[in-house]
């Protein structure tokens, strides 16, 4: 069993997000969080849907 991908816990967007605020001095994952749940709502899963279908393109290419 090889691995052909790996594909992260969340989209890159929303990862940045998560690692800004882990820079801060005053790090609250609580307000992470909302941070995070805020850009999903805005996002309204658009940039999941492009990451899954390019990973989905790229390892089906193999």
């Amino acid at each position: 069993m090889d691995v052909i991908g790996k594909w992260g816990p969340r989209p890159d967007p929303a990862q940045q997000i998560m690692r800004d605020a882990k820079l801060q001095s005053d790090y609250s994952h609580d307000e992470a969080s909302k941070k995070i749940q805020l850009w999903y709502a805005k996002d309204r899963t658009n940039t999941f849907q492009k990451e899954l279908t390019d990973f989905l393109k790229i390892i089906s290419a193999d």
